[in-house]
């Protein structure tokens, strides 16, 4: 809903007094090492070389080159990790050569975007305060893009102009879809008034069971969750602000967990914190937290305070350098000494890199905990519409459908008889909750084909048989491509047809009936077809579908294509992975499979 918004505010305000803002990516160390090597003509293994003998990323961040050779404070562990690297540099003449170059192109700017949620809204025409332009998409026509600023965010603030935040978020959707299933559930659910201290939801968080849980499902997130073990909405709100490089650079997410748990004593550099700090166990951990001590320590007024702020957050250097020696005036003067201040400021400055406002982690920290409840209280509603939020991306659909065989959910193969255009969400006889497979999130089949297999199904009621559903869909379904796929993903399975068989025969019987399908629609009637009760129905050309089964080898080499889905009857021992390579690798069978296990490699 986010474009619907920019679009509100564009109508609200006038089209040319709002504006998305651009972004410029620039070349990271990485990627400068590649490029170089790539310019000056190497083959791609040496720049690949090059660039794994790199520290690994921090926080998603690249060690910088200038930071392998010579030793920085901030990157003291990317310098220790990059002794290969200044090994190689020493030892071999084209790693050399392409550091060198690599140095000169890290940090230039690459190409220009769209900030994420970034928004410009003037009082005046757009133009008479900064130059804009149009981003078309691939294909999009000029004049239907988005209108972009051509100054990054830094500088439309310099200029005085208002930047708000439109961030468009994933996972209201998917509390929205969640909400819609309960419904057809005979579930109603106020999503806005759950108990901010359920227990249940708790309890899962704490055992770190918290994959499509906004926000908290990351591996090292997940591992902070367990040993923070929270026991309040508060903790949740603190893990969202906790997991963000400024925090973590001042180890502040390990120190909260340990005071919180009783693993390490709460204690502040005066005892004047406790009383600011007490609610964090003596840790700053919010923007306001900074604030508060800047006003009560070095005796800052809340603009000055504001402004500390930001330059911390801006991360210039020379704006820095002033906000210290003011800082540390300010508890000069407030009778806390320069010690303090200077203790209190080596703790600030690279926790402000980064860091939440408090409103900002409340905010966060209330849609986690909806998306926690949800999950804790209707998984397979949740998952079904995680699912479906993710339906285009396989990595994602297979961290969430492997996440439903561990919690005991099981995942129906598609079938033309059961399955809407998403994933949804049924129950058994029995009461237990099962989710079929969305049609739409089979390769090669669209909303708009599915759409078509749906009305048909319910105007008509269930399809029979394979003849049935050729007779009755609309021709576009028919096609090729789309047919072959929902063979292979099963969803004529319940229809009684083997899969290989029917692969072998469903060309010809598709064929025929559109054949027949356009005679009749000319006025023209076979003459076995005329006047019998089974008149349209193409009984007379029925032609046999063997019952023909693919075996496992030639099932798991088609389930292993690229990108595929693969449900499998048993679940697979890890030691028969690479095998089960080799022999996807060495035929070409296409082949299908059978039950509800999933599994990716």
């Amino acid at each position: 809903y986010r474009d619907e918004m920019i679009r509100y505010a564009a109508e609200r305000y006038g089209r040319d007094h709002v504006a998305q803002i651009v972004t410029f990516s620039t070349i990271k160390a990485r990627a400068a090492v590649r490029d170089a090597s790539r310019v000056l003509g190497y083959p791609y293994a040496v720049g690949d070389r090059i660039a794994k003998a790199m520290p690994p990323l921090v926080m998603g961040r690249d060690t910088p080159l200038k930071a392998c050779f010579e030793e920085d404070p901030k990157h003291v562990d990317g310098f220790r990790a990059a002794r290969e690297l200044r090994d190689m540099y020493q030892t071999d003449p084209e790693a050399q050569k392409v550091l060198d170059v690599a140095r000169g192109l890290e940090g230039l700017r690459r190409q220009d975007g769209i900030h994420a949620a970034a928004v410009v809204i003037t009082d005046k025409p757009l133009t008479e305060h900064l130059p804009v332009q149009r981003k078309p998409a691939p294909g999009q026509a000029p004049e239907d893009a988005p209108l972009v600023t051509q100054y990054e965010m830094h500088g439309v603030e310099d200029l005085g102009l208002l930047k708000m935040d439109f961030l468009g978020l994933r996972n209201l959707s998917v509390m929205e879809t969640t909400l819609d299933l309960l419904r057809q559930n005979g579930v109603e659910l106020d999503i806005d008034a759950v108990p901010l201290d359920d227990e249940a939801t708790l309890a899962m968080l704490r055992k770190g069971d918290s994959i499509g849980v906004f926000q908290l499902e990351g591996g090292p997130m997940r591992s902070l969750m367990r040993a923070l073990a929270p026991t309040s909405f508060d903790d949740v709100a603190a893990l969202v602000a906790l997991y963000r490089p400024g925090p973590m650079a001042a180890n502040m997410h390990l120190d909260y967990a340990d005071r919180k748990n009783g693993r390490k004593p709460v204690t502040c550099l005066h005892p004047d914190l406790n009383e600011l700090l007490g609610d964090t166990y003596g840790l700053m951990i919010y923007q306001e937290s900074v604030m508060r001590v800047a006003q009560r320590i070095a005796g800052f007024s809340l603009p000055e305070a504001d402004d500390l702020r930001k330059a911390c957050a801006k991360k210039k250097r020379e704006l820095i350098a002033e906000q210290r020696v003011k800082f540390v005036e300010g508890c000069e003067r407030t009778g806390y000494g320069s010690a303090l201040g200077t203790a209190l400021f080596d703790v600030i400055e690279p926790f402000a890199d980064y860091a939440f406002p408090k409103s900002h982690a409340y905010g966060y920290g209330y849609v986690a905990f909806q998306t926690a409840y949800l999950k804790a209280h209707h998984p397979v509603e949740y998952l079904a519409a995680l699912l479906t939020s993710v339906k285009d991306n396989q990595d994602r659909s297979a961290v969430y459908l492997n996440e439903c065989r561990a919690l005991g959910i099981k995942v129906l193969v598609p079938d033309v008889n059961l399955s809407a255009s998403d994933f949804t969400a049924r129950r058994e006889p029995d009461g237990t909750g099962v989710i079929p497979f969305g049609l739409s999130a089979v390769r090669n089949v669209g909303e708009g084909l599915v759409s078509l297999i749906v009305a048909e199904r319910e105007r008509g009621g269930p399809f029979a048989d394979f003849w049935d559903f050729c007779n009755r869909v609309d021709p576009a379904v028919l096609n090729k491509r789309a047919m072959e796929s929902l063979i292979k993903a099963g969803a004529f399975d319940a229809l009684g047809h083997e899969r290989r068989g029917l692969l072998a025969v469903f060309e010809t019987i598709v064929e025929r009936t559109l054949s027949r399908r356009r005679r009749e629609a000319e006025g023209q009637f076979d003459l076995f077809s005329s006047g019998g009760g089974d008149a349209g129905t193409g009984t007379e050309e029925r032609i046999p579908i063997p019952d023909l089964k693919f075996d496992k080898a030639q099932r798991l080499a088609y389930e292993l294509e690229p990108y595929s889905l693969m449900w499998l009857e048993d679940p697979v021992p890890p030691e028969n992975i690479e095998a089960m390579r080799r022999v996807a690798q060495s035929t070409k069978t296409p082949i299908s499979s059978g039950e509800n296990y999933y599994m990716r490699f």
